[in-house]
């Protein structure tokens, strides 16, 4: 008696190429941003960040997150009055300002060229109570890990403000390369 061979069906190619597919395309955005990206300097603020959890690691905060209200597009402005108590997306234009990129413009939609970020306004902090600065979060450039042992330097460095942080940019999506004490 012969053995037939099955041929597998379009069903097993389905559920076999599906995940692997899902898989690969979470490396498109992180393989765009380290190929095609543009390098930028950004100055840090000081900032004191308590978190046993997480081992030797620096938490960022930049002079580009408190964004003063005259530079927001009105169109923001205007959507954040509709929405208090709701974060949305904002688009940061920078520009450099001698060795280190500061902020040009705050807009609601991507712009058509330059170096932007894309971060999330907090609409509360846009209050003209607030000494006129709005405050803007980015993703993924907020914590960097350090070698071990070394953590307690670099936070000290960080609370006062001595740390100029490395970041590639590339439509808006922004990736934490490295830190530095000078330029």
């Amino acid at each position: 008696m012969t053995t037939a061979r099955r041929i597998p069906d379009k069903w097993f190619w389905m559920t076999l190429l599906i995940p692997v597919a899902l898989l690969l395309s979470l490396t498109v955005q992180p393989l765009q941003i380290h190929w095609f990206a543009e390098e930028i300097v950004i100055k840090t603020r000081p900032y004191d960040p308590r978190n046993l959890f997480y081992g030797d690691h620096v938490v960022l905060h930049y002079e580009i997150e408190e964004i003063p209200a005259s530079l927001f597009e009105e169109a923001v402005i205007k959507r954040a009055k509709e929405n208090p108590s709701r974060k949305f997306a904002v688009y940061v234009q920078l520009e450099k300002k001698g060795e280190v990129y500061g902020v040009k413009r705050v807009v609601a939609k991507p712009p058509d060229g330059g170096i932007y970020l894309k971060g999330y306004l907090n609409p509360f902090s846009l209050d003209e109570n607030n000494g006129g600065l709005a405050q803007v979060e980015y993703k993924n450039i907020g914590r960097f890990y350090v070698e071990e042992h070394t953590g307690y330097d670099w936070e000290e460095k960080a609370r006062q403000g001595q740390i100029y942080a490395i970041v590639k940019v590339y439509k808006g999506a922004a990736v934490l390369k490295d830190i530095r004490t000078s330029i």
